[in-house]
């Protein structure tokens, strides 16, 4: 698809005011792809599910969507599973979150995120009510305060100890 086709994708999106699911992993179309994206999500409230798996997309990207999703107020779900954000795609995600009443469901499996973006993402206090942080870098802010209980209902954590409504759970994998 590239960044070209993206191009077209969202033209559709701001066209066709019906469609309510986008899958658009494996499209490769990397960070210029997201930021024509994140541009549409501005306009749209009727897409509820949009998933963009492995796209090479990095903070630029993730950085756009952010934007995008500021302003959005009908995306529920979105996964960004399996690209290449890092702690300021995290940073700016979180930010959004605390804007955007609409998003529900977020799975950032498999980036590049540490510390900083995972936290920064478990601690937002936006709407959010499952993350999936799984597979990323960041795993020393689990180990400091473990007994600091998120305000997430569910955060998938393969293999940590973590707080969760007030319940400490093992593996919380099992939650998702």
């Amino acid at each position: 698809l590239g960044a070209e086709g993206m191009q077209a994708i969202a033209s559709a999106f701001q066209r066709i005011c019906t469609i309510q699911d986008a899958n658009l992993d494996n499209n490769d179309f990397a960070d210029e792809g997201a930021e024509v994206l994140g541009t549409t999500l501005v306009h749209n409230g009727n897409l509820r599910r949009l998933s963009l798996a492995s796209n090479r997309i990095q903070d630029a990207g993730a950085k756009a969507i952010s934007k995008g999703l500021q302003e959005n107020t009908g995306l529920v779900k979105l996964v960004l599973d399996d690209n290449e954000i890092g702690d300021q795609g995290g940073e700016a995600l979180a930010q959004a979150l605390r804007a955007n009443q609409a998003l529900k469901v977020l799975h950032i499996q498999l980036n590049k995120l540490g510390d900083l973006g995972c936290k920064a993402l478990d601690r937002q206090s936006g709407a959010l009510e499952e993350l999936d942080i799984e597979g990323n870098e960041g795993e020393a802010w689990l180990e400091e305060d473990e007994t600091d209980c998120s305000l997430l209902p569910d955060i998938t954590l393969q293999g940590h100890t973590k707080c969760v409504n007030s319940v400490c759970r093992l593996n919380a994998t099992t939650l998702a």
